[in-house]
């Protein structure tokens, strides 16, 4: 999973934060308190535009918290700048699941063979939607 900021600038490809292998800065305290993982870099193929990523992880808490940050450096001429999506290898994924407080209940999809997650339909307020892999317990 990676918070991916990204920029389409034609006809370049796609750049996303995604695509370090692996960013050239790397900052990560770990302790009892917090561990924390901070990345930055220039975006593949497209020097005019920083990105850094932030995780931050409490212990006994069941989520972290993610912080992006672009900067664009000099004048481009994009399509799209998008720095709000979560990617997830789809790979991994067996299950979607997500509470429906209409029916107070929780609604679990079999989503490895949905060739498109699109077709799940939920509320637009959901309090909360998991994915994971009920073979591998992930």
């Amino acid at each position: 999973m990676h918070w991916n900021p990204d920029i389409y600038v034609p006809p370049l490809p796609w750049s996303h934060t995604a695509d370090w292998k692996p960013p050239r800065n790397i900052k990560t305290v770990a302790g009892p308190v917090i561990a924390k993982s901070e990345v930055w870099d220039n975006l593949r193929d497209m020097p005019e535009v920083d990105a850094s990523v932030r995780y931050e992880f409490y212990p006994g808490v069941p989520y972290f918290i993610s912080s992006t940050c672009m900067r664009i450096n000099e004048t481009v001429n994009c399509l799209a700048l998008r720095n709000a999506e979560m990617v997830f290898k789809r790979e991994l994924i067996t299950h979607a699941a997500w509470y429906d407080a209409v029916r107070d209940t929780i609604i679990v999809y079999d989503v490895a063979n949905m060739p498109d997650l699109t077709d799940l339909k939920m509320d637009a307020d959901v309090p909360w939607i998991t994915f994971f892999n009920k073979e591998k317990s992930v």
